[in-house]
């Protein structure tokens, strides 16, 4: 696997790609054990990567101020997550909207190559050299030890190690056999030695998911309805998220009692801020002493509306619709399954709305208005598809 610049590629995309290469390094390094319990050093690698965002947007500003359903489309989110961070101090989805109008420049698989070779190289960095400055060991109520291996907890090692293992699968026909193979079966031993049961199913789901849309005829005939149903995803989940907490916090019963202890006390944690905070339009801090007396609240859906506000929320999840919507297409069809695990994830991790965890993120940038052009190479990145 390699990256090179060809001759007649410009200044702008060596330095876009240098700095997105840079953001992944230093967000894997982020989300490392020791960076979390040295609050200074993160605060100042938080705001490190916010400005490689930002000149990253600088760079591809172009791509939406070409328009102006790309400005309403782009700008809405991003000023409304720079207000929250006067309520939240800081908001890592801001980090999707400031970087996914580079893929219009660079292209997805390029993007996604450059992502593959900065996470795997910082993966190994914090599993090889952090792990001795800080590794956390958990015990669940199974009895299970689960390792962080240098990260902030087995979850985002888990979660980490997955990104790795779908991109692998997407770019496989780019990759060269050893390296694809060798990397397959070292990220599926430490997605299993993490015990992040959420990664382990997401990536059975994820295989299972793209053998079905390359080989069966589903997609090839897209009807709207079809693709309706299917985009409406993240609000059934969503609905799902409030019905069940709603549930669990008024009428709890032993079958919400035994989904809980399988969810490792999520139910339990959740439903103590769906009580306490009132829902709100715009983002509240729900405080991270409450995280450490009560426990985090990790469902994703839930930490959206609660932390970020409803109208972020809902925001957000119409974006995450149309991407599907797009994503739909058959052009775009091995894209997709990425996509849709982070949206199953988003049931017992916030971490599907965070860009240096759920990469696939980036896909959003089919929302963007392209001439026909911009829109080849957007997908194709200049190489032919499968």
């Amino acid at each position: 696997m390699s990256i090179y610049f060809k001759k007649e590629e410009t200044v702008r995309t060596f330095l876009l790609s240098f700095l997105f290469f840079s953001l992944i390094v230093l967000s894997i390094i982020y989300n490392s054990g020791y960076v979390s319990d040295n609050k200074s050093l993160g605060f100042i690698l938080a705001y490190i990567r916010l400005f490689f965002a930002f000149v990253c947007f600088l760079l591809s500003s172009d791509k939406v101020f070409n328009s102006f359903r790309n400005i309403f489309l782009v700008l809405i989110p991003l000023i409304l997550l720079f207000l929250s961070f006067r309520v939240i101090n800081f908001n890592e989805m801001i980090f999707a909207f400031l970087v996914f109008p580079a893929v219009n420049v660079l292209g997805i698989n390029r993007m996604l190559r450059i992502d593959l070779f900065a996470r795997t190289f910082s993966f190994f960095v914090v599993i090889l050299f952090f792990r001795i400055l800080k590794t956390s060991t958990f015990f669940y109520g199974s009895g299970r030890m689960k390792p962080s291996l240098g990260f902030s907890n087995p979850n985002t090692l888990g979660e980490i190690a997955l990104v790795i293992a779908c991109e692998l699968f997407i770019l496989r026909k780019e990759i060269n056999k050893f390296v694809f193979y060798g990397l397959n079966i070292f990220i599926f031993i430490i997605i299993f030695i993490s015990g992040a049961r959420t990664s382990i199913y997401m990536y059975i789901l994820f295989i299972l998911l793209q053998i079905f849309m390359e080989n069966t005829t589903f997609f090839k005939k897209n009807t709207t309805a079809k693709r309706l149903v299917i985009s409406g995803l993240p609000f059934y989940l969503f609905m799902i998220s409030i019905y069940v907490v709603y549930r669990y916090t008024y009428f709890a019963n032993n079958f919400l009692i035994k989904i809980d202890y399988i969810l490792s006390g999520r139910l339990r944690y959740t439903s103590y801020y769906f009580s306490e905070y009132k829902l709100n339009a715009f983002p509240t801090n729900i405080g991270l002493t409450n995280a450490s007396k009560i426990g985090p609240l990790d469902p994703g859906y839930i930490s959206l509306l609660e932390r970020d506000g409803l109208i972020i929320c809902c925001i957000f999840l119409l974006y995450l619709s149309i991407t599907i919507f797009k994503l739909c297409d058959n052009k775009y069809r091995k894209y997709i399954s990425s996509f849709i695990i982070f949206i199953f994830i988003g049931l017992s991790e916030s971490t599907f709305y965070v860009l240096s965890i759920n990469i696939f993120l980036l896909y959003l940038a089919v929302i963007l208005k392209n001439s026909e052009n911009e829109n080849r190479r957007t997908i194709s990145s200049r190489s032919k598809l499968e």
